[in-house]
């Protein structure tokens, strides 16, 4: 269960993380040119890419790193049972 829930979270926050990589980079490349003028920022079609064309790689990136993190966490509390 512990998995699962540490999984869950990152998912969350992958997925937070694309939106707003969306949105700043169509910030950016909508602005006009001229000085003192905002562009517009497509936050929404941000998150309907993320949930809807990019959940299966963000989800399996999400695996990796969860398991990656998991290891790392049974290896440093072995590591301080060795030395105790």
């Amino acid at each position: 269960m512990i998995f699962g829930l540490i999984w869950i979270l990152i998912i969350i926050d992958y997925c937070a993380n694309f939106i707003v990589i969306y949105a700043s980079t169509t910030y950016y490349f909508n602005s006009p040119n001229e000085e003192g003028e905002d562009g517009t920022a497509d936050v929404m079609e941000g998150v309907k890419l993320a949930h809807m064309k990019h959940l299966g790689t963000i989800v399996f990136g999400a695996l990796i790193i969860t398991i990656i993190k998991i290891l790392r966490f049974v290896f440093v509390y072995l590591a301080k049972k060795m030395v105790e």
